[in-house]
């Protein structure tokens, strides 16, 4: 069947990409030899593919470690993620600094991916660290 004459384009109705907003929350306190968790909420995104990932002191976490991430979320019109960390107390302790990192297609593709920061110095009233890594290239 011939359809020579017709202009036929696909448009797709949607949403535009939502950029997340994302908060690392501190463990509360606990006693020594206690395991920890830090949380990481990843909010209000879309579409909802999302990756999400930790660092301890830049470097991706090994087998001493355990995270899990939720299914994603819909909540009205966006999407919103919990990854959760468990850490030993004596690390949390020891000042490595662990690092929840965002990867979704609507963040500027300089930056690549979102990054928030905790360490056990920060202010127990819930500061948040932001830490980028842009490339030498992008740098003035």
């Amino acid at each position: 069947m011939s359809h020579s004459g017709l202009n036929c384009d696909l448009v797709l109705l949607g949403k535009e990409p939502k950029r997340p907003s994302v908060y690392i929350l501190a463990p509360p306190e606990h006693k020594e030899g206690d395991k920890m968790t830090l949380t990481c909420y990843v909010k209000d995104f879309y579409p909802k593919e999302v990756f999400v990932s930790w660092l301890a002191d830049d470097e991706p976490v090994t087998l001493g470690y355990s995270y899990n991430t939720s299914l994603p979320i819909h909540n009205d019109k966006y999407f919103s993620v919990y990854s959760q960390l468990t850490v030993d107390h004596s690390e949390w302790k020891s000042g490595t600094v662990f690092s929840c990192v965002v990867y979704h297609e609507s963040i500027d593709e300089k930056m690549r991916v979102l990054t928030r920061s905790i360490d056990d110095n920060i202010d127990k009233a819930g500061v948040i660290n932001l830490s980028m890594n842009t490339p030498a290239s992008c740098k003035d």
